[in-house]
């Protein structure tokens, strides 16, 4: 594509841009291959505190000014954590760039992470810990990938445990960075209506301090796992309720299962028309709302569907479950495929306008595949899938997880009230 253009800086740093010439916002974002699956037990959460200590002050900023800076001219400055990348982007007018990517620069290159904003965003962290807690479906989401990946990088939680964040120390976060925030774990990504050539001569003057001299510590390789957890929570109205098989990752080895799998969970649990929603909340309402979903990793994947329940439904909701993964094995009806095709199509060129989408999307395909995936190549690939694939698709995950095992995770008022061969009967 015409409009895609990368260069690599002369210490490393990839700069992969998307000229868009009718958009007046910009985004530059700077995203690190780097998460909670990088971590250990006694640094778990290092990602995550590293992240919001990044923003608390440079040589030349304090954290007042970084936020003012921005919100003075209207835009918006941010960052996230996920369990493979950490990425920091700000969004702004276009004639504004050169002030996003100084900012940027300078919050990666020249942080102080200064001893007495540390304690004030341990204390920010405990909180948000807090309101995860009270989360019942962020708790079971945790319970979940946990068994789901046991003793692998992929059960570490974003956020860390509270004994981790309360016993943080700046070295930590210095350790870390120094391992992680090199030019070949990362990718300055842009998108918006200024040239290539102008943001590699901005970049080649604001990103100077970033070396590769130091080697990156990768992820260790996970896989999958499976195993129940149940937590019984007497108090809860709702029950969460978290069923999963192995699935497929983003490993272009497996891209023809992948894509299928997307289309496959559309079908199975992707809107108020998919079959879990027709028959568990229609025809039976147990349930407000039921999704499912195939989440991808580098190396390993998992086939995802998720409900909230009254705890003394879970058997009868396992068991309409169970019926309609057997009903879509046997296939899917012309119009089904073609209709999640046209939603899936719609989704994505909808999203292509959103200068936040495409410049993550810019930055990620780089750092994760080295290349650029168009909307158009995906859209092919999507068309591509057919009933056939649909059966072959769901009929590995099936004999996979005869291999292993599902993964379920209920966390609610479920005491007494489960029947443990129900839950476990999915072939």
């Amino acid at each position: 594509m015409k409009n895609i253009q990368t260069t690599r800086l002369d210490n490393g740093l990839l700069i992969a841009t998307d000229f868009v010439e009718d958009f007046n916002s910009a985004v530059a974002i700077l995203m690190v291959k780097t998460g909670s699956r990088n971590e250990n037990e006694k640094n778990n959460g290092v990602s995550h505190f590293l992240e919001h200590m990044a923003f608390k002050g440079t040589q030349k900023r304090t954290a007042l000014e970084i936020n003012a800076e921005i919100e003075s001219l209207g835009g918006e400055i941010n960052a996230y954590t996920s369990k493979e990348t950490t990425s920091y982007y700000i969004k702004l007018l276009k004639e504004d760039t050169e002030v996003a990517i100084d900012l940027i620069a300078d919050i990666i290159q020249n942080s102080t992470l200064p001893a007495e904003e540390l304690e004030k965003e341990r204390g920010a962290i405990l909180q948000e810990i807090a309101m995860y807690l009270d989360d019942s479906y962020d708790v079971n989401s945790n319970n979940f990938h946990a068994t789901g990946f046991s003793k692998t990088p992929l059960e570490m939680n974003i956020l860390g445990p509270k004994e981790n964040i309360i016993n943080m120390s700046r070295n930590q976060l210095i350790d870390y960075l120094d391992s992680q925030y090199h030019p070949d774990n990362m990718v300055f990504g842009f998108c918006g209506n200024v040239s290539h050539e102008k943001i590699v001569e901005i970049c080649q003057q604001k990103f100077n301090k970033i070396t590769g001299a130091n080697i990156t510590k990768k992820a260790k390789p996970a896989y999958y796992t499976g195993g129940t957890v149940i937590k019984h929570k007497k108090d809860l109205e709702q029950t969460q309720f978290l069923l999963g098989f192995k699935g497929f990752s983003r490993d272009p080895k497996e891209e023809e299962d992948y894509y299928a799998a997307q289309i496959l969970s559309d079908i199975l649990g992707g809107g108020m028309s998919s079959r879990l929603f027709e028959q568990v909340r229609e025809k039976y309402g147990l349930v407000y709302t039921i999704s499912a979903s195939n989440d991808s990793y580098a190396d390993v994947g998992m086939f995802c569907i998720h409900a909230g329940v009254d705890g003394k439904n879970v058997n009868k909701l396992c068991q309409v479950i169970r019926e309609e993964i057997h009903k879509i094995a046997k296939g899917v009806t012309k119009q089904e495929l073609e209709k999640t095709v046209r939603q899936y199509k719609a989704g994505l060129l909808m999203s292509m306008e959103s200068t936040k989408y495409r410049a993550s999307k810019v930055a990620s395909n780089f750092l994760i595949y080295n290349r650029y995936i168009t909307a158009q190549e995906i859209i092919d690939k999507v068309c591509k899938v057919d009933n056939d694939k649909i059966i072959d698709v769901m009929d590995k995950i099936l004999k996979m997880t005869l291999e292993t095992k599902p993964t379920i995770a209920i966390y609610g008022n479920v005491e007494d009230q489960i029947d443990e061969k129900i839950i476990n009967d999915w072939i």
